[in-house]
C-alpha cells in the first residue's frame, strides 16, 4: 500500500553501522528528531554498495506523514560542502582521511591517491601487488615482466653483452630483491 511520503531536509544525529540505520534532526520542525532511518543504497543483492553518511552531514529524507518511517535518499551539497569535481566525465571519491579515487571516462584515467601511512593490495588470479605504509613494493606473480615492451631487464648472475664486451652482472640494487 502507497502511503503519502514528505520531503525533509536535516541534519544526522545517530549512526547504526551494523544495521545499517540513522537518525535525523529535522530544524525546520522544532529540531525534531527522527526514528530509526534506512539509508538507500544503490545495490544491496548481489552487488554491494555500502557508504552511510557521517554525524553531522545534511540529508534528504522522503518520510510518510507522521514521521515516523523513512529513507534517507541523499546527501546535499551546500556552501560549506561543495563539490570536489565539476565534470560529468569524472567518478570521484574523497575521504576524509586524504585518500581519494577518481576516475575520467573521457580520458581513460583512473588516478587512485593515498596518504602517507596508507597501504594498497591489489590481487587477481594468485598475483599480488603490494605497497606498503613504509614505502616497500612487492609484486608477486607466476612471471613478473619488467620493461616487457622497452629495452631489456638484466639480473644479478645474467650473462650480458654491451659495447666492452661480455660479462656478469655481479652486483644490483639493494632496493630489487628476489623472494
Amino acid at each position: 500500500m502507497l502511503k503519502r511520503a514528505l520531503m525533509g531536509r536535516g541534519i544526522v544525529t545517530d549512526v547504526d553501522e551494523t544495521v545499517p540505520r540513522v537518525r535525523v534532526k529535522f530544524p525546520d520542525c522544532d529540531q525534531m528528531v527522527s526514528y530509526w532511518l534506512f539509508p538507500i543504497s544503490s545495490v544491496t543483492q548481489n552487488n554491494k554498495d555500502y557508504c552511510l553518511p557521517d554525524v553531522g552531514e545534511a540529508v534528504f529524507c522522503v518520510m510518510d506523514e507522521r514521521f515516523e518511517e523513512g529513507w534517507i535518499v541523499g546527501a546535499a551539497w551546500s556552501s560549506a560542502d561543495t563539490p570536489p569535481r565539476t565534470s560529468r566525465d569524472k567518478r570521484y571519491l574523497d575521504f576524509k582521511d586524504g585518500a581519494s579515487f577518481e576516475y575520467d571516462r573521457n580520458a581513460h584515467t583512473l588516478n587512485v591517491q593515498l596518504p602517507d601511512g596508507a597501504s594498497i593490495d591489489i590481487k587477481c588470479s594468485g598475483a599480488e601487488i603490494s605497497v606498503d605504509s613504509s614505502g616497500n613494493v612487492k609484486v608477486d606473480g607466476t612471471t613478473v615482466q619488467l620493461a616487457a615492451a622497452g629495452p631489456a631487464v638484466a639480473r644479478v648472475g645474467d650473462q650480458v653483452n654491451c659495447p666492452a664486451g661480455t660479462g656478469t652482472i655481479v652486483s644490483g640494487s639493494s632496493k630489487v630483491t628476489a623472494a
